[in-house]
């Protein structure tokens, strides 16, 4: 599956035990940090506690700390819960060093964080998937049932550096010229959300916590419908856990809990009590 790291990671998701100050891997990331004062893994007593962060802007957030409880619980340790800073530009500047410092500094376990093949520099690990999300293709037309009823005349608005966008500027690309639709990129789905009540875009296709936090946040989203999948477009996100590469044994932890709490459906009434199974997140991921 083709992933956009900077995107992935921004969902919206350590630990320092065991900080060892040599290695090619800690000299690379020392390297960006620049000031190696910056880091202080003294201050980091984990005791009987896991220390998870998350990011505050995150629109998964409820659910990544509803998770993160569950985890903790399973391994029998208390748990807590800080917010680190979002707002990282289009490629993702300085996210790798400010997530190492967090998970140096501040926390054990980086929640919500996206998981793909080569995502993360060396210096990071990640945990199995505890929950996947796909793309929705949402309408405020009555008379639309898919995508493919949209005429060609109309447009599509697509979230900016999504994988979403990605999938469907290759579907439009192959159908027979007078066929394909206009592509509106957004990087504000509350404007999309706009045009597509205005009329001005005909479809709209959507990360699903991105809607989620729409039908939220907006009484009118309610006049928009989600429409049945097209196959080309459909995809799902993995989404897990980010740890320092040298806390195996936390991780290992972590994921068995993850597999007991899919296991035994702990996982999935999560997803119900947070509303995420109305767009059709999948517990444990695909």
């Amino acid at each position: 599956m083709h992933i956009f790291p900077a995107v992935v990671r921004s969902l919206t998701l350590v630990s320092a035990l065991a900080m060892v100050a040599t290695g090619p891997a800690f000299a690379q990331i020392l390297e960006k940090l620049g000031d190696a004062h910056r880091l202080t893994p003294w201050l980091l007593n984990t005791g009987n506690t896991i220390r998870f962060c998350s990011y505050a802007s995150s629109e998964t957030r409820d659910l990544d700390i509803a998770v993160g409880e569950a985890i903790a619980d399973r391994i029998l340790l208390d748990s807590s819960f800080t917010s680190l800073k979002s707002g990282y530009g289009i490629g993702g500047e300085f996210a790798d060093e400010d997530l190492y410092i967090s998970l140096t500094n501040d926390c054990d376990v980086v929640l919500g964080m996206g998981l793909g093949s080569d995502a993360y520099p060396a210096e990071f690990t990640i945990t199995r998937p505890y929950v996947s999300y796909g793309y929705l293709t949402i309408a405020a037309d009555a008379e639309l049932n898919s995508l493919n009823d949209l005429a060609a005349t109309r447009k599509v608005g697509t979230q900016m550096l999504s994988y979403g966008a990605y999938l469907f500027r290759q579907y439009n690309a192959v159908r027979p010229a007078d066929q394909r639709w206009t592509q509106l990129v957004y990087a504000d789905m509350d404007l999309m959300l706009t045009r597509l009540l205005e009329d001005t875009v005909g479809v709209g296709i959507i990360f699903g916590p991105s809607w989620r936090q729409l039908r939220q946040q907006r009484n009118d989203s309610a006049q928009v419908k989600v429409l049945d999948p097209v196959p080309e477009l459909a995809s799902m996100l993995n989404v897990g856990a980010v740890l320092l590469s040298n806390n195996v044994f936390m991780r290992t932890e972590i994921d068995k809990a993850i597999t007991d709490l899919v296991d035994d459906g702990t996982m999935a009434a999560i997803l119900v009590r947070t509303e995420f199974d109305a767009i059709g997140a999948n517990a444990g991921g695909f």
